[in-house]
Parts: C-alpha cells; sequence; structure tokens
C-alpha cells in the first residue's frame, strides 16, 4: 500500500469515526475523494495558526509524482488565535496552484509561503494584518535534512535556492524518469544506445552539477534580494541575535570503500560547514577537514558557540563525534567512555541528537552496556531515553523531554 493512501484511510477510519453498522462499504473512489488535515503550525507571539489542508487526490491538476501531486493539492487556513476576524485562505479545491506553510517571522507578524504549479515553484510572504501576498523570482530548496527558509530579524529572510522554477530532487525524481524515458527509448529504436551513466571512481564527479544554487537574503521591506553565498546549501541555522548563520553546503561525490556497507540513508556527497558571520557580511569555513552530519546545527543563547555532529574522512557516522565552534575555534566534546547515539530516520538517514538548554549542553549518548542516554557534557546528569524520536527542548527557561504521550 502507497504511504499517502494507508494515511488517508487512518484519516477515515479515526478522523470521521465511520459507523459500525454502515451499510454501505468504503470504496477506492471513497479514499480518494476525501480531504486530509496537514501540518499546523502556531505564531510566535501566539496570534494566528496556519493549518494545511490536503484536497481530495482525486482533484490534482496532475500526477506527476506524489510529493509534487500533494504539494499542488495543498491550500493553507491562516486563522487569529482570539476567534476575532474571518479565517484567510490561500488556494481552493481544484486549484491548478498549491500552498504550503514555511516558518513564521520572528514577531509573528508574516508567514513564508511556498507556491507549487505546474509550471512555476516559487517563495512568498504573507502579511498577516493585511492578507498581502508578496512573491519573488525565487525557488526554495526542499526542507528535507534541515531548514532552507529561515527568519533573520522581522523583515529579512533567508533562502536556500535553486534554479528559478527548477523542482528539488525528492519533488522532481518521479517526473524526471518519466520525461526521460520516451527519448532513452526511441534512441535504442533507432539503434543507438539509450543508457543512463553513473560515474565512480576518479570520474566521480563527472555528472552535470546543479548551477544557480545559493543562499539569499530577502528585505521584504524594499523586495531586495542579495545573493550572499553560492552552493547547494540543505540547512540554515540563525543565531539567537540573528548575526551569525551557519550553512551546511554539499561538496564533492563520495566514493563508498568495496568493504564499508552501503546503507540507503548514507550522504553521497561531502559536506561542508559555512558560518556566515557580523551580519552576514563575511564567510568562513571553520573546519573543512571534517565532514558534517545533517540535522545538527544548534546555537547557544549568546550565539557565540555552534553544536555541529562530524565525522573524519572515510569514518563511518558512527565514529564521529559532537564538536563545539565558537569564538576559540574547534573543540570535540569529551564524553569520556561514552559515544555519540545514531539514530537512522525512516529513510535510513543518520541523525545525531543534542542541543544547548539554558547554554548546558545535552547530548543523546550510547553508554558502555549500550543504553540511550541523554547526558549533559560533563555526565553529571543522565537521563535514560524512553522513545526513539523523544526531542530536548527549551521553553520557558526549562528544559523538556519531549514524548508522544506529553
Amino acid at each position: 500500500m502507497r504511504p499517502w493512501l494507508s494515511g488517508i484511510m487512518l484519516v477515515l477510519a479515526v478522523g470521521h469515526g465511520l459507523p459500525a453498522d454502515a451499510q454501505s462499504p468504503v470504496t477506492l473512489d471513497d479514499i480518494l475523494a476525501m480531504e486530509a488535515l496537514g501540518p499546523a503550525a502556531l505564531s510566535p507571539d501566539g496570534a494566528w495558526t496556519v493549518t494545511t489542508i490536503r484536497g481530495a487526490w482525486n482533484q490534482a491538476p496532475a500526477y506527476r509524482g506524489t510529493e509534487t501531486t500533494s504539494h499542488a493539492l495543498s491550500r493553507l487556513v491562516i486563522r487569529r488565535t482570539d476567534g476575532t476576524g474571518s479565517p484567510l485562505t490561500l488556494g481552493s479545491a481544484g486549484s491548478t496552484v498549491g500552498y504550503r506553510a514555511g516558518p513564521f517571522s520572528p514577531d509573528g507578524e508574516h508567514l513564508a509561503v511556498v507556491a507549487l504549479s505546474e509550471d512555476r515553484y516559487r517563495l512568498g510572504v504573507l502579511s498577516l494584518a493585511t492578507g498581502r501576498m508578496q512573491w519573488f523570482d525565487l525557488s526554495p530548496e526542499a526542507a528535507r535534512l534541515g531548514q532552507t527558509v529561515v527568519w533573520r530579524t522581522p523583515t529579512r529572510i533567508l533562502a536556500a535556492v535553486r534554479p528559478l522554477d527548477d523542482l528539488p530532487v525528492r519533488m522532481a525524481v518521479g517526473s524526471v524518469v518519466q520525461d526521460r524515458l520516451p527519448d532513452l527509448w526511441r534512441r535504442t529504436a533507432e539503434g543507438a544506445v539509450g543508457v543512463t551513466v553513473a560515474y565512480s571512481g576518479a570520474r566521480r564527479d563527472a555528472r552535470a552539477q546543479l548551477d544557480g544554487a545559493a543562499v539569499v537574503e530577502i528585505d521584504i521591506a524594499s523586495g531586495a534580494v542579495k545573493q550572499l553565498v553560492d552552493g547547494e546549501v540543505f540547512d540554515l541555522a540563525v543565531s539567537p541575535d540573528g548575526r551569525r548563520v551557519a550553512a551546511l553546503r554539499e561538496g564533492r561525490d563520495l566514493q563508498i570503500a568495496a568493504d564499508t556497507p552501503a546503507l540507503t540513508g548514507n550522504p553521497v556527497r561531502r559536506r561542508h560547514l559555512l558560518i556566515l558571520d557580523r551580519d552576514c557580511d563575511t564567510v568562513r569555513e571553520p573546519a573543512a577537514e571534517l565532514d558534517y552530519g545533517s540535522h545538527l546545527l544548534a546555537w547557544d543563547r549568546s550565539g557565540r558557540e555552534l553544536l555541529v555532529f562530524a565525522r573524519r574522512d572515510g569514518e563511518a557516522f558512527e565514529h564521529g563525534r559532537f564538536y563545539r565552534i565558537g569564538d576559540a575555534g574547534l573543540q570535540a566534546v569529551d564524553l569520556g567512555i561514552d559515544r555519540p547515539w545514531i539514530d537512522r530516520s525512516d529513510q535510513g538517514l543518520p541523525v545525531p541528537r543534542g542541543g544547548f538548554v539554558d547554554d548546558r549542553l545535552w547530548l543523546q549518548v550510547r553508554d558502555p552496556d549500550g543504553k540511550r542516554l541523554w547526558r549533559t557534557e560533563t555526565g553529571e546528569r543522565r537521563l535514560p531515553v524512553a522513545e526513539p524520536r523523544e526531542r530536548l527542548i527549551e521553553w520557558a527557561g526549562q528544559g523538556w523531554v519531549v514524548r508522544s504521550q506529553g
């Protein structure tokens, strides 16, 4: 069963609560005619909510891939939390444009929005007070390995972007294959070789490279767009004071050694850490000798120290280490007899876990007995992990472990 179909059936069974004595059986047509709730978010000031509603699958304008179709069917409903005013809706059932919500601005007055139609994929900003939409000729990278659209100030937004209207790989992979197949079959029928080449060894970087990828800063007051750094950036993290930005950028292709197990989620390219400093006026690479893991860019409260996870070239992620990067340079976190716990996502991606709580570093580790723990850097506090996906957050000046039960 396809993932989206099982998700719809879950909504059908749980969300609508069919009566036990229902006479008519549920058919595939019934399921394809259902709408579904998507992600919801609350603005930082608590004044607004945004909810994603995905339209019925049988209303899609095209079927060029699960991710693309889901986006094309999505509309946004924005409401005031105090119940005043009418809801604002972006998109409608049967529309040829789909909308997804990005982050709220720090002051809660604006919302980033990504729109997708058959031939356009664009980033915009919605003014919540007025309902005014401001669109930019920019196509953001997908937020698959981290944040690709972030607010640096209430009026300045950063985005990792692709060539204009070029869909992210995860969204385009299905349609690209379908577009290429007819030509490959035609060439084969004419006696030529219809083939796709995957280079390796000394020529592993000989494949076509993506041109036009960059990180840009948008001033929503003036509409000005400034390029900060080029390259394929897949994660951005802004320091609490907004003066520094950490970015992870894809590098050269990696060649898996013959004696190394090939795991689906392991990256196929080397990754570099960039720090955009002094209000993003300078760019530096503090430790180019390391290959960085995804899912972990954590600033301390002062914005002077960054927690990352990295490995040496040729090492497995399980042998990597946590590092502090600050004004004093690079410093490995000494875990003593413990080792970093590397989780694996549903797609097999290696995920280290850690962060700052009240400027105290907390890390998820494996002790010598193989137990999974949260611990402080010094190890004076240790907390067993109860659920694989639990998270450590800071709220109201205290540290909280968020689990499925609250």
